[in-house]
């Protein structure tokens, strides 16, 4: 049995309506703060908090609206002066270099302003989407710098300019962007060390009330024509199910966050509806070997064994946190082995284990890291085998070869039918 699995319910948002590409969330509505220069994060004169941290400390921020950063600061919110050299600088989540850089020292305070000491940087741009996080460093507890928590501030998003995390970030080594995070639930209670100035970057007549309308109109007629998209879509859906019944539709919005809960569904599926011995998880642009995927299963004598994990396996990989594959909530810096996303096997027993056990397994950023999540509580029986191919290297035994355009599935497919290689025939 050969199913694609489908979301039956399409994003209703245009994709360049929302905030990225692979989910299913509005775009940030920007009616920025114009003209002048914004404090991001301010602390009141004369707060005091009660964090004692001894480090580098930060806070993460994300770019919605293209701005230009003029200050960089440190909280100095008692006004009796910086103790000791104090360095901020502001770090390219992404890459994890420093991108600006300013240093305190008692001979060069800066300019106290709204409860931080600020020194000016030549004007840098920041794009939209830009992840950051602005990081203060060298600080004792002599200072008042690191005993502010926001709890006691507050955070300028310049009219949707900006939107802040709600994560605190730690570390140990100065001048090394700080990967230990602490999450929050509300983005005023975290702490921070650093701040920055940051002004809105327009053009001449980018927000006049001709250009909003106008922006508006092409919003709705983006809107207009991803509505006749979608109509269609679900007409040729229900007419591929109906001429060939390949396709499992599943209660869930279909865009990429939400594979591993569309996987999750499909397993549901297939345990309560089949009888079957192992499930194949495949790509919609991988080829597939099935008759060789079928021969070694009897080589390998694995019909009828349980706890079986058949596949090849990306092991001790660094967990992201920008991007596509960005995890914000799986806080270990590394995964635990999951299989290439191109094709892997489970025995039964481990797909109804995760059937029946979905409704208390968290999805995570994609499928794949999310199965070797989940079973790895189960410690399943790893079968690693090179054949399930992770890139495009193409070998005559392979089992699967990802990352295909339809015209190359084509020809791998003809090559097959010709010569017995999907590679090629000499």
């Amino acid at each position: 049995m050969v199913k694609f699995i489908v979301g039956n319910q399409p994003c209703p948002i245009p994709a360049l309506d929302r905030l990225d590409q692979y989910s299913c969330e509005p775009d940030v509505i920007v009616d920025p703060v114009l003209k002048e220069d914004i404090i991001a994060y301010k602390v009141p004169r004369g707060a005091v908090g009660y964090h004692s941290y001894n480090g580098p400390l930060g806070m993460d921020f994300r770019v919605n609206f293209p701005i230009i950063v003029t200050q960089l600061g440190v909280f100095d919110s008692n006004s009796d002066g910086i103790k000791s050299q104090l360095t901020v600088p502001l770090y390219d989540k992404a890459s994890q270099m420093e991108v600006l850089s300013v240093n305190f020292t008692q001979e060069e305070p800066g300019e106290l302003i709204g409860g931080s000491r600020f020194k000016p940087v030549d004007q840098f741009l920041l794009p939209k989407g830009f992840e950051g996080s602005i990081v203060g460093e060298n600080f004792s507890l002599s200072d008042p710098s690191s005993n502010n928590p926001l709890v006691h501030g507050g955070l300028d998003r310049g009219g949707g300019l900006v939107s802040f995390h709600k994560v605190s970030r730690f570390g140990v080594e100065q001048s090394v962007f700080p990967e230990v995070e602490e999450k929050f639930s509300e983005e005023n209670n975290q702490y921070g060390a650093g701040t920055f100035m940051y002004r809105a970057y327009v053009a001449d007549g980018e927000f006049t009330r001709r250009k909003v309308e106008e922006r508006k109109k092409e919003k709705e007629e983006r809107a207009k024509m991803w509505h006749e998209v979608m109509l269609r879509e679900e007409k040729e859906l229900k007419q591929e199910i109906r001429l060939y019944d390949d396709i499992l539709m599943v209660d869930v919005v279909d865009v990429y966050r939400n594979l591993p809960l569309k996987l999750l569904k499909f397993y549901y599926w297939v345990a309560l509806n089949t009888n079957f011995n192992f499930t194949l998880k495949t790509d919609d642009d991988c080829f597939v070997h099935l008759e060789s995927v079928v021969k070694e299963l009897k080589d390998r004598k694995l019909r009828g064994k349980e706890r079986i994990w058949w596949s090849r396996f990306r092991t001790g990989w660094p967990v992201e946190r920008v991007g596509k594959w960005r995890e914000l909530d799986y806080t270990a810096p590394v995964y635990p082995s999951f299989a290439c996303g191109a094709g892997n096997m489970l025995s039964a027993d481990l797909v109804r284990w995760l059937a029946f056990n979905a409704v208390n397994l968290k999805p995570y950023q994609g499928e794949d890291v999310s199965v070797g999540i989940w079973l790895s509580a189960l410690g399943p029986n790893l079968v690693n085998d090179y054949r399930w191919s992770c890139g495009r290297e193409c070998d005559t035994g392979i089992f699967t070869s990802p990352e295909n355009e339809p015209e190359e599935l084509r020809e791998m497919w003809a090559d097959l039918q010709t010569c017995g290689d999907p590679c090629g025939c000499s």
